[in-house]
């Protein structure tokens, strides 16, 4: 007879010790400076935003370069009242959420697992964070939020910290994996330590993960509502201003048209 085995998400078996003390306090996914996990990123895609662009774009994403589509996501959130007022209302009913935890079995010692999940960890202030990072997954199709543990008598998380859609690549093989982009190897990236990371695909779609977001569905809405404000925008930047007419003789010099035209600049 086999022994049954926990196993995680990826369904690799969770054994004892699997992860030392400082494996765990480890931060894995750091920002730096510079190199490939930049916390300040100035580079922006909605400002110059066409169809063409929008279009390559898509099929960058889906072909596994998705930097530029996660960015325009984010700006997506920022620029769209509409969309990002949606998308938040999304994320705030999730939010809103009672949290349930129930033992796997009748044991008594399942009781005492569900006890000791709800009230050190589910009913923990901390745990706001990851259900916070972990919404961010419904515009971009996935988040990744890193975990903090405290390995004291017994062994648990307790902080959260949502780590930058844009630091972390699929695998080239399935597109279902995800990796943690690092120095050593900025192109395809590292396969994610065991109990570091809580990873959320909100499945709004069926298919690869980076191709099931709101925002790749959104993303033509938008291109063209601002093609329209921008229109609008120009419009009423002149709509109402007096006329202004110029004129010269009949015998007019060079110098005297160009004085002219540069009149009402």
């Amino acid at each position: 007879m086999t022994t049954p085995a926990l196993v995680d998400h990826l369904g690799r078996p969770l054994r004892t010790p699997a992860v030392t003390k400082a494996q765990l306090q480890e931060i894995v996914a750091r920002p730096t400076l510079t190199g490939v996990r930049q916390a300040w990123n100035t580079s922006t895609i909605a400002g110059g935003l066409t169809p063409e662009r929008l279009a390559s774009i898509m099929r960058s994403s889906a072909d596994g370069d998705a930097h530029d589509y996660l960015t325009l996501a984010e700006e997506m959130e920022e620029r769209d009242w509409h969309y990002g007022a949606e998308l938040g209302k999304r994320k705030l009913a999730v939010l809103g959420l009672d949290r349930v935890v129930e033992p796997g079995n009748d044991t008594p010692l399942a009781k005492e697992i569900a006890e000791a999940v709800r009230t050190e960890v589910v009913n923990d202030e901390a745990f706001e964070d990851l259900c916070a990072g972990s919404v961010d997954a419904l515009g971009k199709g996935y988040s990744a939020v890193e975990i903090g543990w405290d390995t004291g008598r017994r062994w648990k998380p307790v902080a959260y910290e949502h780590r930058d859609p844009r630091w972390f690549r699929f695998d080239r093989e399935t597109g279902q994996t995800l990796r943690l982009l690092d120095e050593a190897d900025p192109v395809n990236g590292v396969e994610l330590p065991p109990y570091r990371f809580a990873v959320h695909y909100p499945k709004l779609k069926q298919g690869l993960p980076i191709r099931g977001g709101l925002a790749r569905m959104a993303a033509w809405a938008f291109l063209f509502k601002f093609y329209s404000i921008k229109d609008w925008a120009a419009f009423a930047d002149t709509y109402g201003q007096p006329l202004r007419i110029g004129k010269y003789g009949p015998n007019p010099t060079p110098t005297d048209v160009d004085s002219l035209y540069q009149a009402p600049a």
